[in-house]
């Protein structure tokens, strides 16, 4: 599924590569729009993931019945995981212009950020990007993972795990990256007291403070699916965290599938 969203990319059509150029230079309400991009067994034409806003462009192809069927029960699917859908016929781009602009920001004045935090005082919104290289796992995420030194971590930590995070922050300081991101070993981490909000399903995850994240590599800011990643399965096991699958074996003679479904074998493709 991402190789194809790569291969898309290449492939863009004149209405798209036109409402890119738009969004990125109107900065509508400062949002980012991703292009081609993989949303479960889906490729969204655009998606901004601050408010889970799904862009669809509709040539010719749109108009036929069996695919206006298909478009249907996509767009089913994905209001099933809160995402809003909002679709342009490629004539819309070019002749309403300025109607489409507006259309997108009204949408997105009435959508709610797609990250949440519990603070001192009181429940805030908040809109970050997390990193992952397999976003069709989204689905089988139980907790977020944030470099001890990235700049996010202050603002979320409540005043009660202020002490245990700062703590934990200066014994990180001390390790170095090969130490922290080495597979062998143990994994730490340190709960910051908030929470956010998965925009697929809505399900609340606890963030967590982690030396095997770092800063530099992504956005600092890890999906954590340990039902599909060996580090997350070990912090996961370490902390007595969910392990949720998203994908599962083709194969029903795999010798670890009962342990997989069971959340006791971390699965991942080759």
């Amino acid at each position: 599924m991402i190789e194809l969203a790569r291969n898309l990319r290449k492939k863009q059509t004149e209405a798209e590569s036109f409402l890119r150029a738009i969004l990125r230079d109107k900065q509508v309400n400062n949002l980012k729009f991703r292009r081609q991009h993989p949303l479960s067994n889906y490729i969204a034409d655009f998606h901004c993931p601050e408010i889970n806003l799904v862009i669809e462009l509709d040539g010719g192809i749109h108009n036929t019945k069996e695919q206006k069927a298909n478009d249907k029960i996509r767009d089913a699917i994905m209001k099933e995981h809160n995402v809003n859908v909002v679709r342009f016929t490629n004539d819309d781009i070019f002749d309403k212009t300025e109607e489409v602009i507006q259309t997108i920001i009204e949408i997105s004045n009435k959508s709610p950020l797609s990250t949440q935090w519990r603070g001192a005082g009181g429940e805030v919104n908040l809109s970050f990007e997390v990193y992952t290289t397999r976003v069709d796992t989204v689905f089988g995420m139980s907790f977020v993972a944030i470099a001890p030194e990235h700049p996010l971590v202050e603002k979320i930590t409540t005043t009660e795990h202020k002490k245990a995070v700062e703590t934990y922050k200066e014994e990180a300081k001390h390790k170095t990256q090969l130490e922290r991101t080495e597979l062998q070993k143990e994994k730490t981490g340190v709960f910051c007291g908030a929470y956010a909000i998965n925009p697929f399903n809505n399900k609340k995850t606890p963030i967590y403070i982690a030396d095997y994240v770092l800063a530099g590599y992504g956005t600092g800011v890890v999906m954590a699916v340990p039902a599909h990643d060996e580090r997350d399965f070990e912090f996961a096991k370490k902390y007595n965290l969910p392990i949720t699958n998203s994908i599962l074996p083709k194969e029903k003679d795999h010798p670890e599938y009962q342990n997989i479904l069971d959340g006791n074998f971390c699965y991942t493709e080759k």
